[in-house]
């Protein structure tokens, strides 16, 4: 079950990109005096905005990731289920809240360790996309 406080947790990443453009666009406006600064700072803020939102707008999918992880972990633990999740910040924050719903939090700091995330992302990367029908991978 799916509260509202998970779907707030969710949205945290998001809140706070959101916050931080409209700090930058505040002093920006209010705070500098020179032109070119305040130009600069908005084109940052509105860039940090429309990304906010973007990232707002995959809640949908990432509640039905969560159920998909709580479900499929619910009787026997598959640590590879969550490897696709632990490559991005907002995938690591659905399976911190699958964990806890799964009463499993200390595996966390393993899945970590496991699949580190890459601050420059120079290796080729693959895309995998999943179909599922009735709860259930499709292959």
């Amino acid at each position: 079950m799916i509260t509202f406080f998970d779907k707030c947790q969710l949205l945290l990443y998001p809140f706070l990109l959101l916050m931080g453009s409209l700090l930058v666009a505040l002093l920006g406006l209010f705070y500098f005096e020179l032109l070119l600064i305040k130009i600069l700072c908005s084109g940052i803020s509105l860039y940090f905005f429309l990304l906010s939102i973007q990232l707002g707008s995959t809640l949908p999918s990432k509640v039905r990731s969560l159920r998909i992880l709580v479900r499929k972990n619910l009787s026997v633990f598959h640590e590879e289920s969550f490897s696709d999740y632990m490559k991005a910040p907002c995938g690591r924050q659905v399976v911190k809240l699958a964990l806890r719903k799964l009463g499993r939090q200390n595996d966390f700091l393993e899945l970590k360790r496991k699949y580190p995330l890459t601050v420059f992302w120079f290796e080729r990367r693959k895309t995998r996309i999943v179909f599922y029908r009735e709860g259930k991978e499709v292959n």
